[in-house]
């Protein structure tokens, strides 16, 4: 099976924009900055938990969602 790697330019934008920061943004979802990290640079994957977390912190409508978290 071919591994998917998304882009998350989108998603680090949004989260720089209302979070000023990856750290920030970490805490607020639950989890360390490390493994914000690791999701962002697609090393590991974002739960569906997360996913929804993160879409109700950055307040993200359909289109956003797909941007941020389907884009590759």
């Amino acid at each position: 099976m071919k591994t998917v790697i998304f882009n998350y330019v989108c998603l680090k934008d949004k989260i720089s924009k209302k979070f000023g920061n990856q750290n920030n943004f970490a805490n607020a979802i639950g989890i360390s900055y490390q493994e914000l990290s690791s999701k962002l640079n697609n090393k590991t994957s974002f739960t569906q938990e997360q996913i929804y977390k993160c879409i109700d912190l950055l307040s993200l409508n359909e289109t956003e969602i797909l941007a941020c978290f389907f884009n590759i």
